[in-house]
């Protein structure tokens, strides 16, 4: 039993360290079978160190002998099952693992794990989603981490080019652990195969996981301005709507309680479909704005609008129907409401909002601000 338990302990990465976690399961269950060495159970767990050692003929050799020593218990079944299934030999885990589960009909959740990772890496995807929502069943009672069953869905979902259905899964994913990344469940690869486990990343990241963790968000309100759209149908009219973006960056970096990312960071999402979490978590930043240009003759009609993508909402949003003309008072204005929504938002509440004067110069307003600085 205390074997079995370092082995898991091992597996999940919740010990002291994997390696001394492992050292103490072999130490249990060698110590287990030189007392008995009939032990089905210990036998099997020995099979299942083994194949954490990367020693897989052993684990496969022990995993059989382990049914050989208890032919009607589950556990050395369900056990070698985990070794094929890591071993890529997928038909032959399906069918241990049934046996499996026809022994015990209150079979572990873990079991459904394995077979549906099974179904997922043979392309049987739609049996895999049987399998894996069947697991979260189980596992929103308490009986396995939800997260792996969100991770199985959010990959079978991805490769059936149901988007929705991945992104949902994804979104929980992220929401049990909103550092998660596929860097970090690379430790949770055991496949003989580098191929195999690599599959399964390239659907998590098509389902829209992160491939680094976030980034930490600055002690100070910190901004993205993504480029806005050109909606004018002329390409050469591109420059224009980069132009305002810009200048937006550029005065939003002269207000010294704002982090502002720099132009050649934010406008690598240009043309791209936007998701405001994913930019947040790669560029360690609370606030997106984004927006669209539309140019005929000398009238402008520009869109904004502000997100906070810590909580998914949107700050403000505002169209603006102006000559040419406006142009600079235009920026200045979308510039100004930014700085106060941000302002009132993160630093002073309502105190903040009786603050905000009333004039509608911006350079005036950073005078304001930096004077504020040393009043305070």
């Amino acid at each position: 039993g205390l074997g079995a338990a370092h082995n898991v302990e091992a597996i999940m990465g919740w010990g002291e360290s994997p390696q001394k976690s492992l050292k103490l399961a072999v130490e249990y269950t060698d110590k287990a079978l030189m007392l008995d060495e009939t032990l089905s159970c210990a036998t099997s767990v020995k099979g299942r160190l083994y194949r954490m050692q990367g020693d897989f003929d052993h684990a496969i050799t022990t995993g059989k002998k382990a049914i050989a020593l208890g032919p009607s218990h589950d556990l050395p079944y369900a056990t070698l099952s985990q070794t094929m299934l890591y071993a890529g030999r997928f038909d032959e885990s399906i069918t241990l693992m049934k046996k499996a589960m026809r022994l015990d009909p209150r079979y572990p959740a873990y079991c459904l794990f394995v077979l549906a990772n099974d179904y997922f890496l043979l392309n049987r995807n739609q049996e895999a989603i049987e399998a894996w929502t069947r697991l979260l069943e189980r596992a929103q009672k308490g009986e396995f981490p939800p997260l792996f069953a969100h991770l199985g869905l959010a990959a079978a979902y991805a490769r059936l080019e149901r988007k929705e259905d991945a992104s949902a899964h994804a979104e929980e994913v992220l929401k049990i652990n909103p550092k998660f990344s596929l860097e970090y469940y690379k430790k949770f690869d055991h496949y003989k195969n580098k191929a195999d486990f690599d599959r399964y990343l390239e659907a998590l990241r098509k389902a829209g996981l992160p491939d680094n963790p976030p980034l930490p968000l600055p002690d100070k309100p910190s901004i993205a301005v993504l480029a806005f759209d050109n909606l004018s149908g002329d390409p050469e009219q591109e420059y224009f709507a980069d132009g305002l973006s810009e200048e937006i960056i550029t005065a939003l970096s002269s207000v010294p309680e704002l982090l502002v990312i720099a132009r050649n960071s934010s406008f690598i999402y240009k043309s791209k479909p936007v998701n405001v979490k994913q930019i947040s978590r790669e560029l360690g930043v609370r606030y997106i704005l984004e927006g669209s240009v539309r140019k005929s003759g000398d009238r402008l009609r520009i869109t904004a609008q502000l997100i906070d993508a810590l909580k998914g909402n949107h700050l403000w949003a505002e169209s603006y129907d102006r000559k040419m003309d406006d142009l600079f008072a235009l920026q200045d204005e979308i510039t100004l409401r930014i700085i106060t929504e941000i302002q009132i938002e993160l630093s002073e509440g309502e105190k903040a909002r009786s603050h905000v004067p009333c004039s509608s110069n911006l350079k005036a307003y950073l005078k304001y601000l930096k004077s504020r600085e040393h009043y305070i």
